[in-house]
This record gives C-alpha cells, sequence and structure tokens, in this order.
C-alpha cells in the first residue's frame, strides 16, 4: 500500500473523503508516520458495515473477505470508524466503536496512517 500510495501521490490521486486536506500535506504526513505500518495481525481488509453480519447486535460474522490479509489492526479500526460515520450519517458512533474495543490498545498515529493508505490507495 506505501507503494501505490507513492505512486498515486506522484499522480495526485486522493481520495477527497477521505483525504480532504492539501495532497501535499497528507503526503508529507504519510512520510512521517511511514514507520508505525509495523502491526502484523490477520485483519479483514474492507472492514464496513454492509460487510459484518449480526444478530440481536451481536456479531455473527463477516462477508466479502477478499482482501482480508496480514496487516496493521488499525487499517480495520479505520475502516470500522469511517462505516459508522458513512452509513449512519454521524460521528457519535465512532467514540462507542473504540472504547468497545479498547481506547488504550489504539495508537493515534497508527490510525491516521490508516487513513491516509487507505486514501492514497484505489
Amino acid at each position: 500500500m506505501l507503494i501505490e500510495s507513492e505512486i498515486n501521490i506522484n499522480r495526485a490521486y486522493a481520495d477527497r473523503s477521505i483525504i480532504p486536506e492539501d495532497i501535499g500535506v497528507a503526503a508529507a504526513r504519510l512520510a512521517e508516520l511511514r514507520q508505525f505500518g509495523r502491526d502484523e495481525v490477520v485483519i479483514h481488509g474492507d472492514y464496513c458495515l454492509p460487510n459484518i453480519i449480526m444478530k440481536d447486535f451481536g456479531l455473527q460474522g463477516f462477508v466479502d473477505l477478499g482482501t482480508g490479509g496480514i496487516g496493521d489492526r488499525h487499517y480495520d479500526l479505520f475502516w470500522g470508524l469511517w462505516t459508522l460515520e458513512y452509513n449512519l450519517g454521524t460521528a457519535i458512533y465512532g467514540s462507542f466503536f473504540l472504547e468497545a474495543y479498547g481506547k488504550d490498545r489504539v495508537d493515534p498515529q497508527r490510525l491516521e496512517l490508516c487513513r491516509l493508505l487507505a486514501g492514497f490507495t484505489e
């Protein structure tokens, strides 16, 4: 994803819904944070509300695992926060999501790195 991000930065591509700030500013921030991307766990890769199966407010399973693999857990956490705001139309659930996950286990720099990677990849 870092390589794809660099290619897209060079061609001035960014998903503006994820990276609303100036591309140069976001690219510089990505360069600062790229060292934090080493937390290898199994991730979904497309963790969003339409890909989660729930019953009676309990997790039943996942669908669309085509982009799953080994990566930084913060990538799925970023998409979890993103989907709550995008699909529910409000940012009020993000803090509940992080609290349920364990706020003390969330690294804000890694979360920012994953936002930038998501925004600079297609």
